[in-house]
C-alpha cells in the first residue's frame, strides 16, 4: 500500500533541535521509497523484492533511482537549514 503524499507522523513542534532532525533523518528512506515507486510504477511489494535481489536494476532504472536519491537528499537539506535559521 502506497503511503500518501502527506508524512506517515506529522512533524514534531519541538524546540529539541536534535529531535527535530532525527525526525528529518528517519522519514528520508521513507519519502525515497515513495520517490522511486511514483518515478518506477512500482508497488511497494516490487520496491522491496527489488531491494534484496541479489542482481542489478535496469540502467533506465538506475537512472531515477538516482534521481530520486538527489531530490529526497535535497529536499533533507532544505528542511534541516530551516531548522537552523
Amino acid at each position: 500500500m502506497k503511503r500518501s503524499k502527506t508524512r506517515a507522523h506529522p512533524r514534531p513542534t519541538t524546540k529539541n533541535t536534535l529531535q527535530a532532525v532525527h525526525f528529518e533523518m528517519a522519514e528520508l528512506g521513507l519519502d525515497f521509497r515513495d520517490k522511486v515507486i511514483s518515478a518506477l510504477g512500482w508497488s511497494q511489494a516490487t520496491y522491496y523484492r527489488k531491494r534484496r535481489a541479489k542482481v542489478q536494476v535496469a540502467p533506465s532504472e538506475r537512472e531515477k533511482i538516482q534521481a530520486a536519491a538527489m531530490e529526497s537528499i535535497s529536499e533533507l537539506k532544505r528542511q534541516v537549514r530551516k531548522l537552523f535559521m
